[in-house]
């Protein structure tokens, strides 16, 4: 991939664009929509099916490799490897994880290792983050560690059921897409992140309108948090107010660990940044962007 053509997607310039006054009511819309299906299915009952087999893993990938590649208009992909977390390896994260309770250098160990999280992001949701966010539903997300892709191991993943980890394969497959053309990783993480849980959610959605919609309640807990929190940013740098009815879902705990991070930091986290802007040009133009971004001919417009 021609690197002078990704420069527009910088995160810097994601950044940018995200603080043009013309983006706040478009983060609006978007809310309302997320707002809107959270309560839909919060007090469903949902199935979510079994956990896979690790034997399963790979057909599972195999079902789901042609639609992304499809949405992202890509081909000859070769598969990655896909596997679980190994049980040493989470034994080895949690304790890394106790170790950074107490001081924060042992991050330094896993730092590098793992595309997809930053520092603190990574140790908050390895080590801390629970969200039941759906009640009678039963989703939550507890101390084990978060799915991820390398280019070494390919797409390792924690135990989740099947409703949930086909989405979660669908966007840790696109980190693979993304490293096979040539996206940088190293200030283009707001491009890699967003467009991965754009493919995310049009997997999720496509099995929704299959009469399935429990696998939407993984990716909800992440974008509804995620686009408020850059929602706040916008609206704070543009000296607006907030809309009220935006803020008045309850908070969980990922929601209160980005508004903190934006407090501490001055901005959103990168995967807030990258959801809330591919949320933002979808919305403009259709999810054909991701085509026209692989084939690189997308230009990006001012908001």
């Amino acid at each position: 991939m021609d690197k002078d053509y990704l420069k527009q997607f910088s995160n810097e310039n994601v950044e940018k664009l995200l603080l043009q006054p013309s983006a706040i009511p478009i983060l609006e819309d978007i809310l309302n929509r997320e707002i809107n299906l959270y309560s839909k299915l919060k007090d469903k009952r949902l199935n979510f099916g079994k956990v896979p087999s690790p034997q399963e893993l790979f057909p599972l990938l195999e079902e789901t490799k042609p639609e992304v590649d499809e949405f992202l208009g890509v081909s000859e992909i070769k598969n990655p490897g896909i596997q679980y977390h190994s049980q040493n390896e989470n034994i080895l994260l949690l304790s890394l994880g106790i170790g950074i309770s107490g001081g924060i250098g042992s991050y330094a160990i896993t730092k590098g290792l793992y595309f997809g999280f930053e520092a603190l992001d990574y140790v908050f949701i390895a080590t801390s983050l629970f969200i039941s966010a759906f009640g009678s539903a039963g989703i939550y997300y507890n101390n084990t560690r978060p799915s991820e892709y390398s280019p070494e191991k390919g797409i390792s993943l924690k135990k989740q059921k099947r409703e949930l980890i086909i989405p979660v394969i669908a966007h840790e497959y696109t980190h693979h897409v993304q490293k096979e053309k040539g996206f940088p990783y190293e200030k283009f993480e707001c491009l890699r992140e967003g467009q991965a849980r754009s493919v995310q959610n049009a997997i999720a959605l496509k099995w929704m309108e299959e009469d399935n919609p429990s696998s939407l309640c993984g990716n909800i807990v992440y974008n509804l948090p995620e686009v408020r929190s850059v929602y706040f940013w916008s609206a704070e740098k543009n000296r607006r107010t907030p809309n009220p009815y935006l803020c008045e879902e309850q908070e969980s705990k990922y929601d209160k660990f980005l508004r903190d991070r934006l407090r501490k930091q001055g901005k959103p986290t990168e995967h807030a940044l990258g959801n809330a802007f591919f949320s933002t040009l979808e919305a403009r133009e259709g999810t054909g962007i991701h085509k026209e971004i692989m084939a690189g001919r997308y230009q990006l417009p001012s908001f």
